[in-house]
């Protein structure tokens, strides 16, 4: 079964988008039928009104379908993260580099708020002026899940262009202020029915599974991960230390295979020389576990191809 975006879950045949069209064309005509002789003679406003009604019940409709519900709010009067809609700025406290091109960022909640409820592997929207250029900048970042920890968000967030998002968020400095909106349509996964997954991962994105792979390891003692992250060098692995922690932790139950590209890398039990590929997958992979995946476009586009994704009936496959 297939999980993620809307346009990797739900792929249309030719003639099931003959019959999406058909069946518009077959609703537009009924509307132009019945609804079009009495309110094209009528009054202006009297229509005007009413395509006012019908434009405020579809985005009443579509914000709650698809932003989600408003920050509820629990007994002692404390908030909880936003709509996807509404958003909250936050305060960054603490900045550190991890890696050459990585930094960590650390944002504090207001103090209003109870916590960000948000899952391990979702997502929030940041919006960011940037100090340089002066746009206005969107992008979606996935928190790191950190045990215990629900007043902070805590981003790992990679140089991918000083003019974008990433270089405005790597020239911010500890007081500045953020807005956020989240969590982000169709970036969580339902995690208490995960016993056994394979996380397969590319660079940056690291950052969801690195989430998902915290919490099963603290939450779930029952659960087992097989990581396999690939990066150009053994420099440029995120959280290279706190994942061999974890390892040496979890020996048990967590595995980790570190794919890089660099010739001059020494290879390792757990470090392969070269990319992700079909032999390299079947060697890894571990056939009766779920599947996660998550980084750049083009290692995602060659999974599908090398593994035949989309086919999987008999366990979750969810592209982040």
């Amino acid at each position: 079964m297939l999980y993620g975006p809307p346009f990797f879950r739900y792929p249309f045949a030719h003639k099931q988008g003959d019959q999406l069209r058909y069946a518009h064309r077959a609703a537009s005509s009924c509307y132009r039928t019945k609804l079009g002789y009495r309110f094209g003679r009528g009054n202006p406003l009297l229509r005007l009104a009413g395509l006012g009604l019908v434009g405020f019940l579809g985005f009443k409709a579509l914000h709650r379908f698809y932003w989600g519900k408003p920050a509820s709010f629990s007994q002692d009067g404390m908030t909880a993260f936003p709509s996807y809609l509404s958003g909250v700025r936050m305060k960054l406290i603490s900045t550190k580099s991890i890696t050459p091109d990585v930094k960590m960022l650390k944002f504090e909640l207001p103090k209003n708020y109870e916590s960000s409820g948000l899952k391990p592997g979702s997502a929030v929207l940041a919006s960011i002026k940037h100090s340089k250029t002066g746009k206005l900048l969107m992008r979606p970042y996935s928190p790191i899940y950190t045990p215990g920890d629900q007043h902070h968000l805590v981003f790992a967030i990679k140089m991918l262009n000083s003019q974008g998002a990433s270089g405005a968020m790597h020239t911010l400095l500890p007081g500045d202020m953020v807005k956020f909106r989240g969590p982000k349509p169709g970036r969580s996964v339902d995690l208490s029915t995960i016993s056994s997954v394979n996380l397969i991962a590319g660079g940056s994105g690291i950052t969801p599974l690195y989430s998902v792979l915290n919490y099963l390891m603290t939450e779930k003692p029952d659960s087992r991960v097989n990581l396999i992250f690939a990066n150009k060098s053994m420099d440029d692995i995120i959280f290279k230390k706190e994942l061999d922690a974890l390892h040496e932790q979890y020996s048990n139950r967590f595995l980790v295979t570190y794919v890089v590209d660099r010739e001059n890398t020494p290879a390792t039990p757990s470090t392969v020389v070269g990319r992700i590929n079909p032999d390299l997958l079947e060697k890894t992979i571990w056939k009766d576990s779920d599947i996660f995946v998550c980084g750049p476009d083009g290692m995602v586009s060659a999974l599908r191809k090398q593994m035949n994704l989309d086919s999987f009936t008999d366990r979750k496959v969810v592209v982040f």
